[in-house]
């Protein structure tokens, strides 16, 4: 930056051999990069310092492109990538046994398995199942409600007998 603009101003549109750009669209790509620098590693250290991790691998990465020089992003990067890879492998393995329960029809305990998920690694996959396991959760506590009500009928049914009720009268 210091290097350009100590170019002179009469030379600024002008391009150098073997380079298509001029002086001055060399610094205002370079401004505008370095605005971003400084907007992404404020970024990075504000969400670092409120433990708002998620989501911060491919803001991390991008820094890295502006700057490469920087060992704390580096080790950053690596420590955001071995949390993925974990919570990916978490999921691979929560979808594995959810779909073993869904075949035991164990509706119940393939939710609870999907629901520890991170929400940070959903897949479609992973919301198929989720729908799978709550419909015959829901047909249960449906027929089940049913069932109640089935019952409440007949205990009804059975009052209204042994009081020798008719239609004509009542209680």
């Amino acid at each position: 930056m210091q290097t350009l603009a100590q170019v002179a101003p009469s030379l600024k549109q002008t391009t150098v051999t073997g380079n298509k750009d001029t002086a001055a669209e060399i610094a205002k790509r370079l401004i505008t990069k370095q605005s971003r620098l400084k907007e992404l590693e404020a970024t990075v250290r504000e969400r670092v310092t409120k433990r708002e991790i998620a989501g911060l691998l491919p803001i991390v990465n991008e820094l890295l492109t502006l700057k490469r020089d920087r060992p704390d992003v580096l080790k950053l990067r690596a420590q955001l990538a071995t949390r993925e890879d974990n919570l990916l492998e978490a999921r691979d393995a929560a979808v594995k046994q959810a779909k073993q329960q869904l075949g035991e029809q164990q509706y119940a305990e393939a939710m609870a398995t999907l629901n520890t998920v991170s929400e940070e690694v959903s897949s479609e996959q992973l919301e198929d199942l989720k729908t799978k396991a709550s419909i015959p959760s829901l047909y249960y506590f449906m027929f089940d409600g049913i069932a109640q009500l089935n019952l409440c009928c007949d205990c009804a049914v059975n009052l209204y007998f042994t009081l020798g009720l008719t239609a004509n009268n009542s209680i």
